[in-house]
C-alpha cells in the first residue's frame, strides 16, 4: 500500500485574487439523528402521483378527522411542476371548508413568479399568516424538490425547501382550531373551494407525502430532506496533492463496500491546482496487478470535460457541449461537485450532475451494474489509478470528500449535496439560512505550499467578522483575511500583499 496523506481542506471557489468562501459541511451534524415522531398519515410513499391540471390529484378527505381542531401541524412532501412559466397557483396540499368562500389552508407554488407560500384563511376570509410567501428566483420548479411547512399554533410557522429554511413568521392562531371549524375536504394537487372559486389545480408530480398532527422539530425536518443522502456506504475526505509527484492515498480496506454496488450514486467535491492540467483521476478502483482493469471518475480541465471510464468497456465522457449548455465549466481552479448515478433496466443507465445541475446521461448499450462490474478489483485509489505499471492520471489538487450511496439520489438530494458549489461568477451568495457547522481547519501544513502564522479574529462595530493570518510565500508577506459580513450576508476572502 502506498503511504497515505490526510489533510483538512479549505472549501473555497477561486475568482482571481478574491475567493468566495463556503462552509465545509453541507448538512449540520444534528441532522444525522433519526426521526422520532411517525407521520399521522402518509400518501404516495415510494411512488409518483402524476397530476395534470388537478386530474389525478389525491383526495385524502377520509383522514380529515385527524386534523380537526389542531393548533400544530406539519406537512412534508416531494414535488415537481410541469412548467416554470405557469402563472397559476399550484396547490401541493389543501384543507378547507368548501361551503364557505375562503376558508382553507393551502401550501402552493406559483411557478412563473418563482413563489412558494402558504395561505391560512378563517371563515371570514381573513389571512391568518402574514408575509407568507417567498420568491426563490434561482429555483427550477420542474426539478424535484422537498418541501416542509410546520406550524406551532399561536407561535410560529416555517417553510423549508431542499434542506433550507426559506421562510419563517409569527402566527396568532391555531392551524384548524378556531380557523377552519368544519373542514370537509383535504387533498394533494388540487383544492376544493366554494362554487365558482379557483381550486388551484396543480400540474406535476407528487410523492412521499407526510402529514403530522404536531409541529415536528428541525432534526426531523432535515432528516426528511436528507432522504437518500443518509444511505452513505462509503466515505473518504480531505486528500491534498500539491503536485503529481507526491505519494498517493489508498483505502483498500473499504473495497468490499464499493464492489458490492450494483447501482447507486457517487459524489465527489474537488478542486484542481491548474486549470490547464490534463486528464486527472479523482477516484478509481482497479486491479493493480494488471495494466488496464479499472473504473475511473476523472476530470480534464484543459478540455473542459469529465466522465466515468470503465476501461475496456466504455468511456462515459461528459463533453464540453453538454457542460456549456448547462452553464457550467470544469476548466478552472474553483471547487466543483460531481454526482453520478447508476440504475439498471431498460432506458436507465448513468446520469451525470455538476454543481447542482443535470448535465447529460448514457442510457443505451450500458452494462448492468456499477462498481461490481470490476469483479477482480483489489485497490481503492484517491486521485490516481493504481496499475501494474506506472500510476495513471495523478491528481494535482484537493479532494474534499468522496461519498458512495447504495441509493439513486434524486434531484432534491443532489441539489443539497451540491449546495456549496452552485455559485457562479457574478452571483450574490444567499447566506440567509446558513447553519453553523462543525469546526474545520482553514489553514494547515502544506496547503497552497505556504506557511501560516499569527492567526487572529476581529469583529467590527457593524458586525463584520475578520479572520486574518500571516502567509509566508516566496519571500513575500501576504495577509489572508476571511471577511464574514453579518449585515450584508457575504463571506469573502481577500489577499493583501504587505509592502
Amino acid at each position: 500500500m502506498k503511504k497515505g496523506i490526510a489533510c483538512s481542506v479549505l472549501v473555497a471557489s477561486l475568482l482571481g485574487s478574491t475567493t468566495v468562501m463556503t462552509p465545509l459541511m453541507t448538512i449540520p451534524a444534528y441532522a444525522q439523528e433519526s426521526r422520532i415522531i411517525e407521520p399521522t398519515n402518509q400518501y404516495s410513499t415510494d411512488m409518483i402521483t402524476v397530476v395534470d391540471n388537478g386530474t389525478g390529484a389525491i383526495d385524502a378527505s377520509s383522514d380529515l378527522s385527524n386534523y380537526v381542531n389542531l393548533d400544530d401541524f406539519t406537512i412534508n412532501g416531494t414535488f415537481s411542476l410541469g412548467s416554470n412559466s405557469d402563472g397559476g397557483v399550484n396547490s401541493i396540499f389543501f384543507i378547507g371548508d368548501n361551503t364557505t368562500a375562503n376558508n382553507y389552508f393551502t401550501l402552493y407554488v406559483i411557478p412563473s413568479a418563482k413563489k412558494l407560500g402558504v395561505e391560512l384563511r378563517n371563515a371570514s376570509g381573513g389571512q391568518m399568516l402574514s408575509n407568507s410567501n417567498v420568491t426563490l428566483s434561482e429555483i427550477d420548479f420542474t426539478l424535484e424538490h422537498k418541501v416542509t411547512f410546520t406550524m406551532s399554533g399561536n407561535n410560529y410557522y416555517r417553510i423549508y425547501l431542499d434542506g433550507k429554511k426559506v421562510l419563517e413568521g409569527n402566527v396568532s392562531s391555531g392551524f384548524t382550531n378556531g380557523v377552519i371549524t368544519n373542514p370537509n375536504y383535504m387533498g394533494f394537487g388540487i383544492g376544493s373551494r366554494s362554487t365558482g372559486q379557483n381550486n388551484y389545480p396543480m400540474t406535476g408530480n407528487l410523492k412521499d407525502l407526510e402529514l403530522y398532527n404536531s409541529a415536528i422539530d428541525e432534526n426531523q425536518i432535515i432528516s426528511y430532506h436528507l432522504g437518500k443522502l443518509e444511505s452513505v456506504i462509503y466515505e473518504h475526505s480531505s486528500v491534498y496533492y500539491k503536485d503529481a509527484n507526491v505519494d498517493r492515498v489508498q483505502d483498500n480496506d473499504n473495497l468490499d463496500k464499493l464492489v458490492a454496488m450494483t447501482k447507486g450514486s457517487i459524489s465527489i467535491r474537488y478542486r484542481v491546482n491548474d486549470s490547464n492540467s490534463g486528464r486527472m483521476s479523482l477516484f478509481s478502483i482497479s486491479n493493480r496487478d494488471t495494466s488496464n482493469k479499472y473504473i475511473d471518475l476523472y476530470v480534464d480541465p484543459s478540455q473542459d470535460v469529465f466522465g466515468l471510464n470503465i476501461e475496456g468497456t466504455k468511456d462515459f465522457v461528459m463533453p464540453t457541449s453538454s457542460i456549456s449548455r448547462a452553464n457550467r465549466t470544469v476548466k478552472d481552479t474553483a471547487w466543483h461537485t460531481i454526482t453520478i448515478t447508476k440504475d439498471n433496466g431498460s432506458g436507465k443507465g448513468f446520469m451525470f450532475y455538476l454543481d447542482g445541475v443535470y448535465i447529460d446521461k448514457y442510457t443505451t448499450a450500458v452494462q448492468e451494474g456499477f462498481f461490481n462490474i470490476l469483479e477482480d478489483a483489489n485497490a481503492v485509489n484517491l486521485g490516481f489509478i493504481d496499475t501494474s505499471g506506472n500510476d495513471l492520471e495523478a491528481l494535482s489538487g484537493v479532494v474534499d470528500y468522496i461519498k458512495a450511496y447504495d441509493e439513486i439520489l434524486d434531484t432534491s438530494a443532489i441539489s443539497q449535496e451540491h449546495t456549496l458549489t452552485t455559485w457562479q461568477p457574478g452571483q450574490e451568495i444567499d447566506m440567509t439560512n446558513v447553519i453553523k457547522t462543525e469546526t474545520e481547519n482553514l489553514f494547515y501544513q502544506g496547503y497552497d505550499d505556504s506557511g501560516y502564522r499569527i492567526p487572529s479574529l476581529l469583529k467590527t462595530s457593524k458586525g463584520t467578522l475578520l479572520a486574518a493570518i500571516d502567509k509566508r510565500q516566496t519571500g513575500l508577506k501576504i495577509m489572508e483575511i476571511l471577511i464574514f459580513h453579518l449585515e450584508d450576508v457575504k463571506l469573502i476572502k481577500t489577499l493583501l500583499e504587505i509592502q
